[in-house]
């Protein structure tokens, strides 16, 4: 009687323990992705039973000298257009682009992540709420196994109106909450340190609108398409693309920095993750801090449906550099004799690169690119 009165307050417990199990057996099939991580599972077979790990020090001598990082992140409200496009399985896809690139762009090996579903209900198995709900752990899973890494384990929250979408009749009303865990290495630790004049910088292409700014875009499609903006017909191909999954870079940064089977690095000195304005929180301001400029003539041109939001919402350039990635979501800083080794490799993984602009030094630092919404010239300098 008492789980029925939670239930009819919110919070279906034994929905909770359904999805849980269901959870425990997608990680089950993650377990062997990592060579460097043995999972010890004492469970016995009970999903809420313990599980521990530890690096695989006997086969890989040098994971004595290694260290963890935890990288938290969110998929922001990214999540309220992966439901109206229909899209989830590019919910799993931001989760992993957001936390796991926070290990990869300071040169460790992102292997072990564990998620904690927010949602305003997981439904009754088996209603189109809880469905989407073990689809999204099911595509967490097989993005796992394709991309290398483990789920350790996963939670929910039921939250009930306090998890709210603009749309109030979603199937599922979500936030995605993840930890990575990553090995690092001192010898292969990336710091920027070794920035200096002359250094070639390549961007990593992103045609989708990533995970920050998307506030700024759903108000562009209020804008555009009425307040109700999933109801107009009109609107559903923008919805569509702007719900496409992030572009993941994990496996190429990994696989450059000698992971996959412990080799040498290429010699990148830096790896700046650009979104929500880290071209000048984040990379100028550690190019200032050491006297550096950059000329970057060569960015990669946004996403189709990034200017249309620009457009939309009547964004001015300064604007849309602050809040968006901008068509690159990352920038790698290598000697230039060794940029073409990158570029294949960075084929080879299939994603967009090119060299955008090199490092320089002149009197007042600054950083110089030319916008790719208006062709206006930027700078920024130290604040």
């Amino acid at each position: 009687m008492a789980e029925e009165l939670y239930a009819k307050d919110g919070v279906n417990i034994d929905e909770e323990d359904r999805y849980s199990k269901y959870c425990y057996e997608v990680c089950k099939s993650t377990y062997q992705n990592v060579p460097y991580v043995i999972v010890d599972d004492w469970s016995e077979g009970h999903f809420q039973g313990p599980r521990t790990f530890r690096l695989n020090t006997k086969e890989y001598p040098f994971l004595k000298k290694c260290s963890i990082m935890p990288a938290p992140d969110t998929n922001g409200t990214k999540g309220v257009l992966s439901v109206l496009s229909g899209n989830l399985s590019a919910a799993a896809q931001d989760i992993v682009a957001v936390g796991r690139t926070d290990i990869s762009r300071y040169g460790g090996y992102g292997a072990v992540m564990s998620d904690v579903l927010i949602t305003e209900t997981l439904g009754t198995y088996p209603d189109a709420t809880s469905l989407a709900c073990r689809t999204l752990i099911d595509e967490l899973g097989s993005l796992a196994n394709k991309e290398g890494f483990i789920v350790f384990n996963g939670e929910s929250c039921q939250v009930g109106e306090e998890c709210q979408f603009e749309n109030p009749h979603a199937v599922l009303k979500f936030h995605w909450v993840a930890l990575f865990l990553g090995i690092f290495h001192p010898s292969r630790i990336i710091r920027g340190r070794g920035l200096r004049e002359g250094l070639l910088v390549i961007a990593l292409n992103d045609q989708s609108l990533g995970t920050n700014g998307l506030s700024s875009a759903r108000a562009a499609l209020r804008m555009r398409f009425g307040d109700c903006y999933w109801e107009n017909p009109d609107a559903q191909e923008s919805i569509k693309a702007a719900a496409a999954p992030s572009a993941l870079y994990d496996r190429l940064l990994m696989d450059a920095n000698g992971w996959f089977d412990w080799s040498e690095p290429l010699p990148i000195e830096l790896i700046a993750h650009n979104s929500g304005g880290a071209l000048r929180k984040k990379f100028a301001k550690l190019l200032f801090k050491l006297g550096l400029s950059a000329d970057l003539p060569n960015l990669y041109a946004p996403p189709k449906i990034m200017r249309d939001c620009f457009e939309w919402r009547g964004m001015t350039d300064e604007e849309a550099y602050k809040v968006w990635h901008c068509g690159q979501r990352a920038f790698v800083v290598i000697e230039e004799n060794r940029a073409a080794d990158f570029l294949d490799l960075a084929s080879s993984h299939r994603v967009g690169a090119w060299v955008c602009g090199r490092i320089t030094k002149r009197p007042t630092p600054s950083v110089r690119f030319i916008s790719k919404f208006t062709g206006k010239h930027m700078e920024y300098f130290p604040e």
